[in-house]
């Protein structure tokens, strides 16, 4: 008789975990959100806000400074290496660097929370180039109001947010692009 309630006690809590593994992941929220409360609802900074300044520092070690990039578009990014929904976007981040910076795109992918030694290994790994700041203690993160990430932010020439993105999935990238192009174009 106690084994059998072990085994339901235990099966309970496999499910549990298992609910909470899949709404996590439906929302996008890794390590280092807040908690559970307001992660299906708006967060943060909201189109048409200023964008808060902010001065990071680099894996490179170069401190960036946003109000210094202003006139130029800017897609800041919070993420973190142990974040699925973080991991697959990087590549998107890395190729919107690649193909956009020459027309003034500057993209910023803020780490939120970890080593220095732990980024730099994840971005080793992986060959990416678009710039990392380190926001080690989530100063910047607070700033902004993120509870969950990936969370993004497209910032245009005057430091206005124009464009907020929750989470990375089927049909957010192209979303972004067209922002992006769109606020590219008007720079001209």
């Amino acid at each position: 008789m106690g084994y059998n309630i072990m085994v339901r006690i235990l099966r309970t809590a496999l499910l549990a975990t298992s609910l909470v593994t899949i709404l996590l992941s439906i929302a996008g929220c890794c390590a280092p959100c807040g908690s559970l409360t307001g992660l299906f609802t708006n967060q943060g900074l909201a189109k048409g806000e200023p964008a808060p300044d902010f001065t990071l520092t680099s894996l490179r070690g170069e401190q960036v400074t946003l109000s210094e990039l202003q006139g130029q578009v800017v897609l800041i990014t919070f993420w973190s290496t142990t974040c699925g929904p973080c991991r697959r976007e990087l590549p998107t981040l890395q190729e919107l660097y690649e193909n956009y910076t020459s027309q003034g795109l500057r993209v910023l992918a803020v780490n939120v929370g970890e080593k220095k030694s732990t980024v730099q290994r994840f971005v080793d790994e992986n060959g990416y180039t678009l710039p990392i700041l380190l926001d080690s203690r989530g100063e910047v993160r607070g700033a902004y109001g993120v509870r969950g990430i990936p969370t993004s932010y497209l910032v245009d020439g005057q430091g206005t947010v124009q464009h907020v993105q929750l989470g990375y999935g089927a049909g957010l990238e192209a979303e972004l692009r067209a922002e992006i192009e769109s606020l590219l174009a008007e720079l001209k």
